[in-house]
């Protein structure tokens, strides 16, 4: 017969076993089948035990006090696992697509609570003269246009699994590569840019049937070093990227507006893009406001507008442009 000792040392080994399978984060049927093998396990062991030395290994209180510290462990780590579901889906789902959220909450290391610097993808988009638009109808309609407006907007985001940063008023910014790895986020901005001006070209038209001229959506997209985190206080925090690359982006934007385009891609992005299978026409080397390095900018082409032939007389033009020769003028104008 075992000591009170064995036994006692038999029961605490069978409950560290059981708390450690509880632990070990498994699909239910998966951590009740490993248990019932644990103790099948150690039943046959305990009767073959019987019959070679003519006594048996305690069988009650091991298989109880594994079953117990299984259990125990189990609800605990299982309560866990929801508070972090709950936070995880709580924090994101109001500017990460359903999609994202789904895969933070399935693998939770992939998730970086605090800032940390890495290369990220940005859009940013402003309606223009929206605000002179605001002053002319009634508030009514215009939360109407401006929500209808950022429903879509957030829909055509979402298809890229983007992150929604911010809205300010009119203005949307989003960013790809953050809080998941995209390897292809400079694709997915560009591609995305393509799918938010077709949406905006439709949303003009849609209003200006109903007399309510709206401005073109001026969109910017560009590629750098950010640091993206949660930011804030103890009553407010946002998950947003910081730096002199989000400046860039938004600047970008704003280039817009003095060469006549509605989107704007620089080469540092056009540089990170895999597979893009995009037309591109180059718009200028120009230095941004507050920077010293100039950059080279691009307007994808949606495929209606990307013409071979167009394309190949603009480049001509563009040629000249750039060896300064006056000829380039009547090109473009023709």
């Amino acid at each position: 017969m075992p000591s009170v000792l064995q036994v006692g040392g038999v029961v605490l080994l069978s409950s560290m076993l059981g708390a450690v399978l509880g632990w070990v984060r498994k699909s239910v049927s998966v951590t009740v089948l490993s248990g019932a093998g644990v103790l099948a396990a150690y039943w046959a062991m305990a009767f073959l035990q019987y019959d070679a030395m003519n006594w048996m290994l305690p069988l009650v209180a091991p298989s109880l006090s594994f079953v117990m510290a299984m259990f125990l462990s189990d609800v605990i780590m299982g309560k866990e696992e929801r508070e972090r579901r709950k936070f995880v889906q709580g924090a994101f789902s109001r500017y990460l697509s359903p999609a994202v959220v789904q895969q933070l909450v399935d693998q939770p290391e992939s998730l970086a609570i605090q800032g940390e610097k890495k290369v990220l993808s940005f859009i940013f988009t402003d309606i223009q003269g929206f605000t002179t638009l605001s002053e002319k109808i009634a508030p009514d309609l215009l939360s109407k246009i401006l929500n209808d407006y950022l429903e879509g907007m957030c829909a055509e985001i979402d298809k890229f699994e983007g992150t929604i940063d911010k809205f300010i008023g009119d203005s949307v910014m989003c960013f790809f590569n953050a809080p998941v790895d995209q390897s292809d986020h400079a694709d997915r901005a560009v591609n995305c840019a393509l799918a938010l001006d077709a949406y905006c070209e439709k949303f003009r038209e849609r209003y200006r049937k109903e007399g309510i001229d709206i401005g073109v959506t001026r969109i910017g997209v560009h590629s750098g070093e950010a640091v993206v985190g949660n930011f804030g206080s103890s009553r407010k925090m946002e998950f947003t990227a910081l730096g002199d690359t989000v400046n860039a982006a938004s600047r970008t934007e704003g280039v817009n507006k003095y060469f006549g385009t509605r989107m704007c891609v620089t080469d540092d992005l056009v540089r990170n893009c895999l597979h893009l299978d995009v037309l591109l026409r180059p718009i200028g080397s120009i230095v941004l406001k507050g920077k010293v390095k100039s950059l080279v900018l691009y307007e994808p082409l949606q495929k209606t507008e990307a013409s071979v032939d167009q394309l190949a007389r603009y480049m001509s033009a563009y040629s000249k442009v750039e060896q300064g020769l006056a000829s380039a003028k009547p090109e473009f104008e023709a």
